[in-house]
C-alpha cells in the first residue's frame, strides 16, 4: 500500500476512503458512512461500514500535497440522469444508494435531490484534502497485533487509506431567464476563482517559527501567488482591514489573469498571527522563486512615504479647528513650556477671553501660516470652517522615520442655518474625501458632558453612517474636548452617544475606551493668550501645564492607535449606498442642466444658418464659499445671437456678504459658469447634438426616477431608526 519513502500512489482526492482486502484486492469508495475510520471493517457486497469494527494498528500520517479545488458545472438532460456517476461515485456504490440497501448520506445524498435538473442548474463542488491517514505494507504481518472484538464473519476488506478533508457540492436552481443567466454566471465564475483555502497545520507552521521560516513553508513552490495570511480573531477584530486587503488582491487578480490567490487560515495553528500579513511572489530569478517584500500590517513597519488621512467631523461650533491646532502641538510638544518658544499654528485662531477682576473681554486672535480663506471669524459662536481643507504635517515615529499626518477639516454639521446647510456640506464633504486616495481613521469630534445631541448633529451623523460601507466601521474614533472639567472622561455625552449609535442596528459602531479619547483644548488656548501677552496666575499655569501633558499624552495615544488598527485605509471612491448615490447625482444636477440648455442653443444657431458658429461652455472651479442668490437682479451678455444671464458670485459665510436676501435664497456653486463663442463648429453635426441631448434627457429622468424611489426608500428607514 505505501512505503517509507513516499505517499501511496492510489492516493487520489477523487477517491475516499480506500478499502483493502487480505487478497490485497483493492476497491476505492467515496465516503458517504461517516462512521467509517482507519481500521473499519468493510462488506464490499453491500457497501457499508460493519458497525464497531474497528482493528487497532499502528498508523501513519502524510500531509497532502493537492490543492483545494472550486469548480462549476452545468449539465443537459442526458447528464443529469446520471449524475451520481458524474461525482465520481463508483458503480456498485451508486446502485446501492439508488436501491437504498444503504442511507444516502453525504455526497449519495444528491440522489434525494427533488428539484428538477436542467439547463438552469448549477453544480458547485468544492474539495479540499488535509492529510491521508494509512497503514504501511508491513502493518498485516507483524506479530500481536490488535483484532476487533466483534466477529468479521460479513467483512470482506478493511479500510486502510482515509483522505481526510472537505468534499462539498452546493446546487443552484436559476431563474429561467436567459438575459440574467449570463450575469449570474458571470458572478459564479469570478466567485470559485479568487481564492484557494489552505490550513496554516497543513503548511508545517508551528510555534516558534520565524519570519524567514515562515515564509519559506508558505512561499515553497510558489510561482506568481499572492498569500492573504489572517485567522477568525484578526477577521473579527479588524474586519475593515481584512476587506481592504481582500480587495486590493482582488485587483492585483483582475490586473493580471495568471495570479494565484491562496487564503492560509492560522486559527487552527499553534503560530499566533499578531496582525494580516499578504506574501507575494511574482519574479523567478534562475528558476527561483523571488519573494517580494511582506505588508506587515504594523506601526513598526507602517511606509513612511503614505500618509495617515484622518477625517475630522463634528456638530458646528465643537472646536474642530481649534482642536487641529491643539493636536498638532500635542503631538510636538510633551511640555507647554516648549510650545511657548515656537507653536505650531496651522489654522487662524480667533476666541473672546474674560481678564482681569471685572471680566473684561478681549478678542484673541492668531493667524499662524494660513491665508487661505477658510475661516469666518466675524461671526463667532457660529460655524466657523466654511470647506474642507486638508493639514499636513510631518511627525517622527520611533525609529526616528518621517510619517505624514493629513488631517480634514470639514464644516460643522447640525449647522446654525438649518438642515439644507447641512445637507450642501454633507455633499462637499463626500465629494472632497472620493478625492483621497485613502482614508485611515473618520474621527467624531463631540463636547464633554452633553446631555443631549444637536437634532441636525444626529441626522447629519445617521445620513453619513449610510454612506459608509460595514467594513468601515471599525474606524471611527470618538474624541472628546472639554474634558478637563469632566476629569478627562465622555462624562453626560457618552450614554447620549449610545442612545445614537444603539439606533442604528445595521451598523455596529464600536464605542470603548480602546477608540475613545479625551482632551483639552483650553491648554492651547491658554498657549495663545500668552502670546497675545495675557497674563495669568500662578495657579492656573500649573492647571494648564497639567492639562497639556494629559493631552499630549492622549494624542499620543490615539496617533499610536490610527496607525496599528488603521494602517490599511479604506478607499473612499469605492463607497457604494443609496445615500451616497444621491448625492453624487445632486452634484450632477447643475452641470447637466446647463449642457443641455446649451445644446439647444447650439441647435438654434445651427437651424437659424449660423452653422459654424458655436457657444461653448467654460467652467472655472472656485475654492472659497460662493453661492448664487435666485432673488438678486443679475446683468446679461451678449455670446453669439444669445442674450446670456450671468450669475453674480455671492460669498456665503453662514448668511450672504454680498447681499442681505435671506441664505434660504441662496444655493452653494463649486464652479464659475463662462461662455466663449466658437466660429468653427464643423466637428459636431446635428444629429451629433440630438443625441447628445437624447441622452441627457434620458439621463436626467432615470435619475430624478431613481431619486424619488430612494426618498422613499430612505424616508421609511430613518423612520424606523430615529
Amino acid at each position: 500500500m505505501a512505503t517509507k519513502q513516499g505517499y501511496l500512489p492510489i492516493c487520489d482526492p477523487n477517491f475516499t476512503p480506500i478499502a483493502a482486502s487480505t487478497s490485497n484486492s483493492f476497491i476505492s469508495r467515496r465516503a458517504i458512512d461517516p462512521s467509517g475510520r482507519l481500521g473499519s471493517l468493510y462488506d464490499a457486497y453491500s457497501d457499508r461500514v460493519l458497525s464497531n469494527s474497528n482493528i487497532n494498528l499502528s498508523t501513519q500520517l502524510a500531509g497532502s500535497h493537492r490543492r483545494p479545488e472550486c469548480f462549476i458545472k452545468t449539465c443537459n438532460v442526458d447528464e443529469c440522469a446520471n449524475f451520481l456517476k458524474w461525482w465520481n461515485i463508483q458503480d456498485e456504490q451508486r446502485l446501492d444508494v439508488a436501491l437504498q440497501t444503504i442511507t444516502a448520506n453525504g455526497i449519495g445524498a444528491l440522489i434525494n435531490y427533488s428539484r428538477p435538473i436542467d439547463k438552469y442548474t448549477r453544480f458547485i463542488g468544492y474539495n479540499y484534502y488535509s492529510w491521508t491517514e494509512y497503514f504501511e505494507d508491513d502493518v498485516f504481518g507483524r506479530p500481536n497485533k490488535s483484532r476487533s472484538s466483534r466477529s468479521d464473519a460479513h467483512a470482506t476488506h478493511m479500510i486502510v487509506l482515509v483522505n481526510w478533508g472537505i468534499d462539498a457540492i452546493v446546487v443552484l436552481q436559476l431563474p429561467h431567464d436567459d438575459e440574467p443567466i449570463n450575469e449570474i454566471d458571470n458572478v459564479l465564475q469570478k466567485l470559485y476563482k479568487r481564492f484557494i483555502y489552505q490550513n496554516a497545520t497543513d503548511r508545517g507552521i508551528q510555534n516558534g517559527d520565524d519570519q524567514q521560516t515562515l515564509e519559506q513553508k508558505l512561499l515553497v513552490d510558489a510561482n506568481c501567488t499572492h498569500i492573504l495570511c489572517s485567522d477568525d480573531y484578526l477577521y473579527q477584530t479588524n474586519q475593515s482591514k481584512w476587506y481592504t486587503l481582500y480587495s486590493q488582491l482582488l485587483k492585483d487578480r483582475d490586473e493580471n489573469p495568471q495570479l494565484k490567490l491562496i487564503y492560509v487560515d492560522f486559527s487552527y495553528c499553534s503560530y499566533k498571527l499578531n496582525d494580516i500579513i499578504i506574501l507575494r511572489t511574482t519574479e523567478k530569478k534562475n528558476n527561483v522563486d523571488v519573494p517580494q517584500s511582506v505588508i506587515i500590517l504594523t506601526p513598526e513597519q507602517s511606509k513612511s512615504d503614505e500618509s495617515v488621512n484622518i477625517l475630522l467631523l463634528g456638530e458646528s461650533g465643537v472646536g474642530k479647528s481649534t482642536f487641529i491646532n491643539a493636536f498638532v502641538n500635542y503631538l510636538k510638544f510633551d511640555k507647554l513650556k516648549q510650545a511657548e518658544k515656537n507653536p505650531v499654528v496651522l489654522i487662524p485662531v480667533s476666541f473672546i477671553m474674560t481678564t482681569d477682576d471685572n471680566f473684561t473681554e478681549r478678542l484673541v486672535k492668531f493667524e499662524g501660516d494660513d491665508t487661505l480663506s477658510n475661516e469666518d471669524h466675524d461671526h463667532l459662536g457660529q460655524s466657523v470652517t466654511q470647506h474642507c481643507k486638508s493639514y499636513v504635517f510631518t511627525l517622527k515615529d520611533d525609529k526616528n522615520r518621517d510619517q505624514k499626518l493629513r488631517i480634514i477639516d470639514t464644516p460643522g454639521i447640525g449647522y446654525t442655518h438649518g438642515s439644507s446647510q447641512d445637507d450642501t456640506n454633507l455633499q462637499h464633504i463626500l465629494s472632497y474625501i472620493t478625492n483621497l486616495t485613502h482614508l485611515n481613521a473618520i474621527c467624531i469630534l463631540l463636547k464633554s458632558n452633553n446631555t443631549r445631541l444637536n437634532i441636525f448633529f444626529r441626522s447629519c451623523f445617521i445620513q453619513l453612517i449610510d454612506l459608509l460601507p460595514e467594513n468601515t466601521c471599525d474606524k471611527i474614533i470618538f474624541c472628546f474636548t472639554n474634558s478637563r472639567s469632566t476629569f478627562y472622561t465622555p462624562a453626560n455625552t457618552a450614554p447620549a452617544l449610545k442612545t445614537l449609535l444603539n439606533s442604528l442596528p445595521a451598523k455596529r459602531i464600536p464605542f470603548t475606551k480602546a477608540n475613545t479619547f479625551c482632551f483639552d483644548s483650553e491648554s492651547f488656548r491658554y498657549l495663545v493668550a500668552r502670546l497675545n501677552k495675557i497674563d495669568f496666575k500662578e495657579i492656573e499655569e500649573e492647571e494648564y501645564n497639567d492639562s497639556w501633558e494629559k493631552s499630549s499624552s492622549e494624542s499620543n495615544r490615539l496617533l499610536k492607535y490610527i496607525c496599528t488598527k488603521m494602517s490599511v485605509g479604506i478607499i473612499p471612491n469605492e463607497w457604494h449606498s443609496m445615500k451616497h448615490a444621491q448625492l453624487q447625482i445632486n452634484l450632477m444636477i447643475r452641470p447637466m442642466l446647463e449642457a443641455m440648455r446649451n445644446i439647444l442653443r447650439n441647435l438654434i444657431l445651427y437651424n437659424s444658418g449660423s452653422g459654424k458658429v458655436s457657444i461653448e461652455l467654460c467652467p472655472k472651479i472656485i475654492k472659497s464659499a460662493t453661492a448664487l442668490c435666485v432673488k438678486c437682479s443679475r446683468e446679461s451678455l451678449q455670446v453669439a445671437d444669445f442674450w446670456i444671464t450671468i450669475n453674480d458670485l455671492h460669498v456665503l459665510h453662514n448668511k450672504c456678504q454680498t447681499c442681505r436676501c435671506d441664505p434660504s435664497d441662496h444655493y452653494s456653486i463649486d464652479y464659475e459658469l463662462g461662455y466663449k463663442r466658437c466660429n468653427d463648429s464643423a466637428n459636431t453635426s446635428e444629429n451629433d447634438m440630438t443625441k447628445m441631448l437624447d441622452d441627457l434627457c434620458q439621463a436626467s429622468a432615470e435619475f430624478a426616477q431613481f431619486q424619488e424611489g430612494a426618498d422613499r426608500t430612505l424616508l421609511g428607514v430613518t423612520g424606523k431608526t430615529l
